[in-house]
């Protein structure tokens, strides 16, 4: 399958090559577009692929992501809103905003702690707790329309969220995301915050697009 021809494809570039002066290694990523259950268009395949591609980079070197129809339009939809909401609470947010971002944050790292041993055990607290933080991050925008558009593509996202936390075979540190996007909105850095928030956002559709592609080889 399309999997197994990207892992041999990926394990053959990362092999080591004397270029004579010095031994070099190479990497790559590679986003996989599916003909034709994800288009009969070339063009438009190379653009699912390209999307796929960009999921891909966000997990580091050396990694495939398949397109997954329906979810795409809706991940870039709720990047966008996403963004511009955090950049505006990050403008406008005060001391008691601060203070809910400390405590979801506080919350949600106590459950991750246990995340690593007990995924299928936390997975509904893990996610309460999930979305608690991320609404906290973005309390400060003061646009109604935005959040509630926002929300609705939080709640469809939520469908396919603890497939990402189940899956152990991704090497992924979800802590350390939720960290680092914590700090860069604390020290109020709207440029790196966004760009935390987006990568994330990739890495956790990138995860899922892989098991519906094991589902999918499971099932052949």
């Amino acid at each position: 399958g399309a999997a197994t021809a990207a892992e041999g494809l990926l394990q053959t570039i990362d092999k080591p090559f004397d270029a004579s002066v010095e031994e070099i290694t190479l990497s790559a990523c590679i986003g996989i577009s599916m003909f034709p259950e994800d288009s009969d268009d070339p063009d438009e395949l190379l653009k699912n692929a390209d999307l796929a591609l960009s999921r891909a980079k966000s997990e580091g070197p050396n990694h495939y992501s398949f397109f997954v129809a329906g979810m795409n339009d809706e991940v870039q939809m709720r990047k966008i809103l996403e963004t511009i909401a955090l950049r505006s609470s990050i403008e406008h947010g005060d001391d008691d905003w601060e203070a809910g971002i400390v405590a979801a944050y506080h919350r949600l790292s106590k459950v991750e702690e246990r995340l690593a041993d007990n995924p299928d055990d936390v997975a509904s607290e893990w996610g309460d707790l999930n979305q608690a933080f991320h609404d906290a991050l973005i309390a400060a925008c003061g646009n109604r329309w935005l959040l509630n558009f926002r929300r609705i593509l939080h709640d469809q996202s939520n469908r396919y969220l603890r497939l990402s936390l189940v899956d152990t075979t991704a090497p992924r540190n979800v802590h350390a995301e939720h960290e680092a996007i914590f700090k860069a909105v604390m020290a109020r850095k709207p440029d790196e915050a966004s760009e935390l928030v987006g990568t994330h956002i990739d890495r956790t559709v990138g995860v899922i697009a892989k098991q519906f592609e094991g589902r999918l080889l499971a099932v052949e």
